[in-house]
């Protein structure tokens, strides 16, 4: 099978190239965009297609996109290996608008790439040509998430003490994977970050994001600054032979001794939490797409707060116990206070792309109040959905400002609204996906875990 490094070798022999080939090979038609197609046509050409969106050729970002999340494990931009794929987001609104391949990791905040459909750069920064294959250094603020695909490794391992070097290469992930109690295999999965996050005491979905980072560092004893840069690795590494050849462990002796048993006395029963009306854990982030609306419950199943995914384990939400109202918050926040069993999707992806985007903007600017948006209605020069907030929230409250964001972001006017957005609380405790359905239209999916 083809090594990655023997991919990225292939890849490169395209640099230069326009767009004809791969879109011919995708499908397309000339001069639409086809960095994916690019991608596609690697994977292709390497046979390795099966390991790139398990053999599709996709074209369309997002797409390829939601198959990465819901497939393989998202890593900070130091752990990128050769042929990982790259999503960016220029806006950002949480839907991606370019995917690359990434030829070597550079440092905590930017990575080395090779993409399709992109600019090629002189030394002064200028751009000598447009719409080609070329290789870039991209910055850490444009990159929406980085997946590990899941090449094998080049050559047989073994378990082995390791030698504390900063490279979160396949013998670190093997022997990382024994001290998890995995069976080791040497490649970055899902199963294996998921394990690492919940032995950290972070939300185990794939996501290795900022909060996990820190979660990981603190596990290890690296300063928690939220980049897992080389130093974290080295102290992964040192927390990795420790379990994996623990101190002043002796050998098994075939001497048999007597010895007795004392009986401990039984162990309470403990009822685990129980989030919404029959149940359950927070659904994982993974799970989730920028556009969603997520419904957040307390250990008895009743409903506290609604808040809008946005993506990159990120949300926006409206509260009036913060100084920041209306800010984006990591998605660990909202999981420590509540329980986040239920999610409503809109079926159209601009819908959510659109909603994310106006929700976005308000938090940027802190327009915490809903005068400038009176003037929908002919008759009565009000909005159907805030003119109705008022008292102490002189503005929005949570509900009311989610479904702001899906009537003024995407334009869905079929929204049926009360003083409380979306709905009481009484009908949140309840929700089903036809109650929903039949207050908001029928453009909705629900999530669950």
């Amino acid at each position: 099978m083809t090594t990655n490094t023997e991919l990225l070798a292939i890849a490169k022999k395209y640099i230069g190239y326009n767009g004809d080939i791969f879109r011919k090979f995708a499908g397309l038609e000339k001069g639409q965009p086809y960095c994916n197609a690019f991608v596609d046509y690697i994977a292709d050409k390497g046979g390795v297609a099966k390991l790139y969106f398990d053999g599709r050729k996709e074209t369309y970002c997002p797409h390829s996109y939601d198959w990465c999340k819901e497939h393989l494990a998202q890593i900070p931009p130091y752990l990128a290996m050769a042929m990982d794929v790259i999503y960016f987001d220029w806006q950002p609104n949480g839907v991606p608008d370019h995917i690359g391949l990434v030829r070597a990791r550079r440092d905590t905040n930017s990575v080395y790439t090779l993409e399709g459909n992109t600019s090629k750069l002189n030394k002064d920064g200028k751009v000598v040509a447009k719409h080609i294959v070329a290789e870039r250094t991209r910055a850490g603020k444009n990159v929406q998430a980085i997946f590990r695909i899941q090449f094998a490794p080049p050559k047989k391992l073994s378990k082995k003490k390791l030698d504390p070097d900063g490279d979160m290469g396949w013998f670190t992930i093997y022997n990382l994977q024994i001290a998890l109690g995995l069976k080791p295999t040497g490649i970055l999965d899902r199963a294996t970050v998921m394990a690492l996050q919940k032995k950290a005491g972070a939300t185990p979905d794939a996501w290795w994001g900022p909060d996990s980072s820190k979660k990981i560092q603190k596990m290890v004893g690296a300063k928690k600054d939220s980049k897992f840069g080389k130093k974290s690795v080295i102290k992964l590494q040192k927390w990795i032979n420790a379990k994996n050849y623990p101190a002043g462990k002796s050998k098994k002796t075939t001497t048999k001794k007597k010895t007795t048993v004392t009986k401990k006395p039984a162990a309470k029963k403990t009822t685990a939490k129980k989030a919404g009306k029959k149940g359950g854990a927070d659904i994982p982030y993974s799970k989730l797409k920028a556009g969603d609306a997520l419904i957040c419950y307390d250990s008895k199943g009743k409903f506290h707060h609604i808040v809008l995914a946005t993506g990159n384990h990120k949300y926006i939400d409206c509260t009036n116990t913060s100084k920041n109202h209306i800010a984006e918050r990591d998605y660990s926040v909202i999981t420590k206070k509540y329980h986040v069993t239920r999610a409503f999707r809109p079926t159209d992806p601009k819908d959510a792309a659109e909603a994310v985007a106006w929700a976005k903007a308000i938090a940027k600017t802190g327009d915490y109040t809903y005068k400038k948006w009176k003037n929908d209605n002919k008759k009565t020069k009000q909005c159907p959905i805030c003119h109705k907030l008022k008292g102490k929230y002189k503005g929005w409250n949570c509900i009311g400002f989610v479904t702001a964001a899906y009537y003024h972001g995407a334009k869905m006017k079929n929204l049926t609204c009360s003083c409380s957005g979306l709905g009481t609380d009484g009908f949140f405790t309840k929700v089903t996906l036809a109650s929903w359905k039949k207050r908001n239209g029928n453009n909705w999916t629900i999530v669950t875990n």
